[in-house]
């Protein structure tokens, strides 16, 4: 009895799930179609260096933030918001994808918790169109693959500003 119970819990939480994936808007079902990898869908481009990071996104996002600094993969970054060096910077990129006029940079940010974050941007002729900044919740996102299975799973939100 017990197991059929956890059965029919888990089947409801699932179909909520499911439910929740179709009625989200048209930007983030964009979003996800641009990252689900499929047949004959063009190049989805991984870079692993903040200098990957498109010049006019840096802008946009320095604007937004005030102050965008970020760290390389790998390289120390303030991971909580017990200071012990001020001059390192509070982001670190994980990676930078880029599909046609598609570009997002996938982050972890420390504070008072620490998590993953992407800034979803469209650059047309050399111009930010579009700059959405959105938390990853779940599992951990450490590569590519898990950044596409967080995203077809409807784990991000958005932040409003």
């Amino acid at each position: 009895m017990k197991y059929l119970f956890l059965f029919f819990i888990s089947t409801a939480l699932f179909a909520q799930k499911k439910k929740n994936l179709d009625s989200l808007p048209a930007l983030e079902k964009l979003i996800i179609y641009n990252y689900t990898p499929r047949p004959n869908h063009g190049y989805i481009l991984t870079f692993y260096k903040k200098s990957s990071i498109p010049k006019v996104l840096k802008k946009a996002l320095k604007k937004r933030y005030s102050n965008f600094r970020i760290a390389n993969p790998g390289k120390k970054f303030r991971e909580t918001d017990v200071v012990s060096n001020a001059h390192l910077p509070p982001r670190q990129l994980l990676f930078t994808v880029r599909n046609a006029n598609y570009c997002s940079v996938v982050y972890r940010q420390g504070g008072r918790s620490l998590g993953t974050y992407f800034a979803f941007s469209e650059i047309i002729d050399n111009k930010v169109t579009l700059l959405h900044v959105y938390y990853l919740s779940g599992p951990t996102i450490n590569t590519y693959d898990d950044f596409v299975n967080a995203i077809r799973q409807g784990n991000f939100s958005e932040l409003s500003f």
